[in-house]
């Protein structure tokens, strides 16, 4: 499996990304509305924003995950929703999860 495969690294993070899948891109979800922007998920969404284009993700600024108030509130590809990823230990980790989805889809941020 590793022939389809290749390593990389963000920031001391490490990631295993499958090839296989490179040309569609997958789409997280970064809510955007009142009290996820108080808490900050702008800056979650830039961070994301940023960093998933290296890697061919789709990142878009959606208006609700319907867990208000546990935000910023991150949707990954697998329908798995994050809560409180703000700072860039817990934006890594969620792109860890995407980028490693198969066998990282329970992992808590």
């Amino acid at each position: 499996m590793l022939a389809s495969s290749s390593f990389t690294t963000i920031s001391n993070a490490f990631f295993v990304v499958n090839n296989a899948s490179s040309g569609e891109k997958r789409e997280i979800k970064v809510c955007t509305k009142k009290e996820c922007k108080r808490l900050g998920s702008q800056k979650t969404l830039e961070f994301l924003e940023e960093r998933g284009e290296k890697f061919n993700l789709k990142v878009t600024s959606v208006k609700c995950l319907s867990e208000c108030g546990m935000g910023p509130n991150v949707e990954l590809p697998c329908g798995t929703v994050l809560n409180r990823v703000k700072g860039e230990e817990s934006c890594l980790k969620a792109l860890a999860r995407t980028l490693n989805e198969g066998e990282e889809c329970d992992f808590v941020a």
